[in-house]
């Protein structure tokens, strides 16, 4: 049995040079695989949306014409989801992302101050047959 969450690396999203290497990655850990998209907001009194069976379409990355700031964009079979990068000179508590061998982690403010949780998670048939 695999080790679920594997640790492989944690982002901040303070530095638009992490989007290709963060896109790559995700890209490889959703890539041809279902996957469970969790997610849980503090302006929604934390109740979970559990998204099953989820496969990811296509994957995009963009930059302002100034570097300034960036992301990138998954299309899945739900909708378009995707994260957003600003360069700062000085970093601050908005968050992470943490990439692991079968699952994604975001964990994050909105616009608003209020933290918002996403979770993916690699279905590997065993739990679904």
């Amino acid at each position: 049995m695999t080790d679920l969450w594997r640790h492989k690396k944690t982002y901040g999203f303070d530095n638009t040079d992490d989007i290709e290497p963060i896109a790559k990655s995700v890209k490889e850990i959703l890539e041809g695989k279902k996957y469970m998209f969790i997610t849980c907001y503090e302006h929604l009194s934390y109740e979970p949306d559990i998204r099953l069976n989820q496969k990811m379409r296509n994957i995009k990355t963009w930059m302002d014409d100034n570097g300034r700031y960036g992301g990138f964009h998954i299309s899945d079979d739900y909708g378009v989801w995707g994260c957003l990068f600003l360069n700062k000179e000085t970093k601050e508590d908005d968050g992470y992302i943490s990439l692991f061998e079968n699952g994604i982690v975001v964990h994050r403010k909105n616009d608003f101050g209020q933290w918002y949780w996403w979770k993916l998670i690699v279905q590997d048939g065993r739990f679904h047959e």
